[in-house]
């Protein structure tokens, strides 16, 4: 609304403030690990790609597809994957 992105990030920086340890709670309850795309250039691209691959192999894939890669971005893909309880569904791949 006020032009300034897309708010993706924002779950995750308001649970931060609630709980600075939300994300490293969240993700203990990915069974498959984290799959972590770095470099300079291409990271929300190569992570869309790995992302697309795992789906069409049947996979369900927990991402945050805007490129929001700092902790606060991170924390709001894993609150988005996770139940009224705080629980991650133990199928997903993490990308």
């Amino acid at each position: 609304m006020l032009g300034r992105g897309g708010g993706q990030a924002l779950p995750g920086l308001v649970a931060e403030k609630l709980d600075p340890h939300l994300a490293q709670k969240l993700a203990k309850g990915l069974p498959h690990g984290v799959i972590l795309v770095t470099g300079t250039n291409g990271k929300t691209t190569t992570t869309k790609l790995i992302a697309d691959m795992l789906r069409a192999a049947g996979e369900r894939v927990l991402t945050n597809s805007t490129g929001s890669n700092l902790k606060r971005g991170v924390t709001s893909a894993l609150i988005a994957g996770a139940d009224a309880g705080g629980k991650l569904a133990r199928n997903y791949r993490a990308v």
